[in-house]
């Protein structure tokens, strides 16, 4: 598809349908490795990730793909992890979010999140510079997705959706990715209750022995 700005729904729907199609190739251990727009079709209104070229199967421990993991960085670098780019043996499917969230970055702002860089800069920006807000950049996004999207480049793989199936479980269900914080249980409220009024009893009495 075209890079550059699109319209919301267009953008959403490309990024729901990455989204699903990373997940199957992820429940079968494989890992895409190269994810970027030109890699991704558009079919009868909907979208299909293609060239698995450099895709790598997760359990995969054959002698010259630990050459290569280990060695070599595969891949584009304006979509790359930081992960990715250090080639680091231990990198997962973790990485194909990373580089979904930059795409997705690009739909939704007009720009991949470090545009305008050398390759070595960019490099570097993965691993050290925070993008600058989705939100901020295009307030219309619909906040679960802005939020999804920033949550998708974090620099710590752990920090990320733990899976593609997540995202589209947030897309469809309007579901911010930061935990919820739940509520203390009644008891503890009741207890904060009755420690805030004695601490004010306590006030008011020390103020009334003062003015005696």
């Amino acid at each position: 598809f075209k890079e550059g700005e699109l319209s919301i729904g267009e953008a959403t729907s490309i990024f729901r349908d990455v989204a699903k199609a990373l997940d199957y190739a992820h429940s079968k251990q494989i890992i895409h490795r190269d994810i970027k727009p030109e890699n991704v079709l558009l079919t009868a209104g909907s979208a299909a990730v293609t060239d698995f070229g450099v895709a790598r199967a997760l359990s995969s421990s054959t002698s010259s793909d630990r050459i290569t993991a280990a060695g070599m960085t595969v891949g584009t670098p304006m979509y790359m992890s930081p992960e990715q780019a250090a080639a680091d043996p231990a990198t997962d499917h973790r990485s194909d979010i990373y580089s979904l969230g930059v795409m997705a970055y690009e739909m939704f702002a007009g720009d991949t999140p470090y545009h305008g860089r050398t390759v070595f800069q960019l490099l570097s920006a993965h691993a050290r510079e925070t993008p600058k807000p989705l939100g901020v950049i295009r307030p219309a996004v619909p906040s679960h997705i802005a939020e999804m999207i920033m949550a998708c480049l974090e620099k710590r793989p752990a920090d990320r959706p733990a899976s593609a199936r997540d995202i589209v479980f947030a897309i469809d269900n309007r579901t911010s990715h930061r935990a919820e914080v739940a509520p203390p249980p009644p008891t503890e409220n009741r207890t904060k209750v009755i420690v805030i009024a004695v601490g004010i009893l306590l006030s008011l009495s020390l103020l009334a022995w003062f003015f005696k």
